[in-house]
Formats: structure tokens, C-alpha cells, sequence
């Protein structure tokens, strides 16, 4: 933990000096307290293959602000629920092979949570795909002027 800015900036340019391959900061603010955290690592930093399973996301989400007074987390549901049946998948839990969920996080903010429960699906990467249509579709619906 560093108590001065500007020792932050010294101690951060020495470790790349000295062969840190990563140097990460942070800050702690505490009413008009500040203080910074430092990381650093000298291990190289490694490549990882992740498998195609893997790297398919499991649950994605996103926030959809802007939503105006009369429009409410039904109202999305609604609308989801209406593109996934457009795009011919079913909404009866016995053979969802996914969720979403909508939170109110403050008035006119939800908070869009997808979750994939079937984890075999044919083509890896379909649900991000999916589910990034629908976060378009769902802010150009419901978004007034934010993207």
C-alpha cells in the first residue's frame, strides 16, 4: 500500500525497471483519504490455450439504462421473451437450455443476466452470439439515447 501519488509513479517505473512483466495499481478512497495498492509479477506471462468447451461464456450479462418511467423489468422480460421465440426457441423450463434474468438495479437501470444451463451445445460460442443480439435489440427497444 502506497500513501503518495507520486511514490506510486516511482516504485511502478522501478519495477519495470528491474523486469516485472506485470505491474498492476489500485485505488482505496476513503473520504478525502486516498491510498494505492501495487501488484507486480516477475513470472513471464503465459499463453493459455483454453479448450473450445471452455471458451464458450456461460453467463453473460449486461446493464440497460435510460429505460424510461412507464417501463419496467416485466416489460423486458416480455420483450425477451418475445425475440427467443421469434428465433424459434421454447420458453417451457423442461427444455430450456438457458435463463435471463432482469434486476432493477435503480429506476431506470436493470441489470440483464443470461446463464447457459445446457453446456453441450453444437456450435461453441452460439449463446455469447445470442445473447449479444439481444443486448442490441433490448437497447435500441428500450434505451432512450444511450449505447
Amino acid at each position: 500500500m502506497v500513501g503518495r501519488k507520486t511514490n506510486l509513479k516511482v516504485l511502478i517505473s522501478k519495477l519495470w525497471e528491474v523486469g516485472a512483466t506485470i505491474v498492476k495499481t489500485t485505488e482505496f478512497v476513503q473520504g478525502q483519504t486516498c491510498r494505492w495498492g501495487l501488484a507486480w509479477s516477475f513470472l513471464p506471462a503465459s499463453k493459455k490455450i483454453v479448450p473450445s468447451h471452455v471458451a464458450e461464456k456461460n453467463n453473460m450479462s449486461f446493464m440497460l439504462e435510460g429505460l424510461q418511467r412507464h417501463q419496467s423489468a416485466f416489460d423486458v422480460l416480455q420483450s425477451v421473451e418475445s425475440y427467443f421465440r421469434n428465433m424459434g426457441a421454447s420458453s417451457k423450463l423442461d427444455s430450456a437450455s438457458f435463463k435471463v434474468d432482469v434486476f432493477q438495479q435503480i429506476p431506470g437501470t436493470l441489470l440483464v443476466k443470461g446463464l447457459l444451463l445446457q453446456k453441450e451445445i453444437p456450435v461453441p460460442g452460439v449463446f455469447s452470439v445470442i445473447f449479444q443480439q439481444l443486448q442490441e435489440v433490448l437497447k435500441s427497444k428500450f434505451s432512450k439515447g444511450i449505447r
